[in-house]
């Protein structure tokens, strides 16, 4: 290796570290309160998975804890359904019902994908599937 260049491992770690700061450093994720910032909400769980996906990245899940998301799809008839993503839902507060937190989210989700439908055929839809595992003793499980 020459005294006056770097590796190209070197370089790609470096990228791939980089890239894991950007991750969990959040600033493709500000909270949806601030409103402003809505059009750089580009890279939220679970989209960063792949980059987030250790224990130190990871808050701690107990026991009864519910991991939810939910699955849009863009429906136009005699064609494939084509994804448009998964979404990650939470539920307010602790007593807040998850069909609630589902509606909302979904309510959230027309709007974001808004622009799909105007420029997909009139006939189109988007169809929204609701997944909720629950933590237990045996792992993630659906709940009873």
């Amino acid at each position: 290796m020459s005294s006056h260049g770097k590796s190209p491992a070197c370089v790609l770690i470096a990228i791939s570290l980089s890239l894991q700061g950007v991750a969990t450093s959040r600033l493709l994720c500000p909270p949806k309160s601030f409103t402003s910032l809505a059009p750089i909400r580009i890279a939220c769980p679970p989209l960063l998975w792949p980059f987030t996906d250790y224990p130190m990245f990871s808050e701690p899940h107990r026991r009864g804890d519910s991991l939810a998301w939910i699955e849009a799809h863009l429906e136009v008839p005699a064609r494939p359904r084509k994804s448009l993503g998964l979404y990650e839902v939470q539920v307010g507060a602790a007593d807040e019902d998850w069909g609630v937190a589902f509606e909302r989210e979904e309510r959230r989700l027309i709007t974001l994908l808004e622009s799909v439908l105007s420029s997909s055929p009139r006939s189109s839809r988007v169809a929204f599937e609701r997944h909720r595992l629950v933590l237990s003793e045996h792992g993630l499980v659906l709940p009873q």
